[in-house]
């Protein structure tokens, strides 16, 4: 007998459906969202498991990668796509998304999506870091040179090396304590320039005209 399995993962909990061929409910219940935890559940059924499916997300590509390294048919699905099949159900749980993912698998009624393997996420994280750090540093110099702007300073054109000494020069110039909150912002971006240095493949010079390229 072929049976089918449908997977509503969130990050807690996992809700499972198991189908037969003919579309006859065998098991449904939920579990900890946890590899092993899911492997238990499904290790009872006893018959030719065909097919898993789980909505693509990160949780569910995660998961999908270990139960596949437990040879397990884990298929990840679009998640578009499963959202529009599954909005044909009378009344949204967890419980009916896990029963409509497993009719799905069994008609075939997916799209699979390429779910990057272990060793890809882990060579994409730096990236992702570096992107993000690079982004946020960028902010953060047009927030200070923005606020500035606001009381007729401008910072020009500074290197990286100066960034820092020319806006406390220019903020000295206020009142209220304006210069504080420069200040603030400035050990902010010190800390990121810092934790930055990690992901940078020679030094800090190539990020200055990137940083610093609007020159106001």
């Amino acid at each position: 007998m072929s049976v089918y399995v449908g997977l509503d993962v969130s990050l807690e909990e996992t809700h499972y459906c198991i189908t037969d061929q003919h579309g006859k409910r065998l098991k449904e219940g939920k579990t900890v969202t946890d590899p092993a935890a899911v492997a238990d559940a499904l290790a009872s059924i006893g018959a030719d498991l065909k097919r898993i499916g789980l909505e693509a997300s990160s949780v569910g590509a995660w998961l999908a990668n270990e139960l596949k390294s437990m040879n397990y048919p884990a298929i990840v699905v679009e998640a578009r796509h499963m959202r529009t099949a599954l909005k044909t159900q009378r009344n949204k749980t967890d419980r009916n998304d896990a029963r409509g993912i497993a009719e799905m698998m069994r008609l075939g009624w997916y799209r699979a999506v390429y779910v990057k393997s272990p060793e890809s996420q882990r060579l994409r994280m730096p990236l992702a870091n570096r992107r993000l750090l690079k982004r946020k540093l960028i902010d953060i110099g047009n927030h200070i040179r923005g606020s500035l702007r606001a009381f007729g300073l401008f910072m020009g054109q500074v290197s990286r090396g100066k960034f820092e000494a020319r806006a406390r020069e220019l903020a000295a110039q206020t009142d209220g304590g304006f210069d504080e909150f420069v200040d603030t912002m400035l050990t902010v971006r010190s800390s990121m320039l810092e934790g930055y240095k990690p992901f940078m493949p020679f030094s800090f010079e190539w990020l200055g005209p990137i940083l610093f390229a609007d020159g106001s």
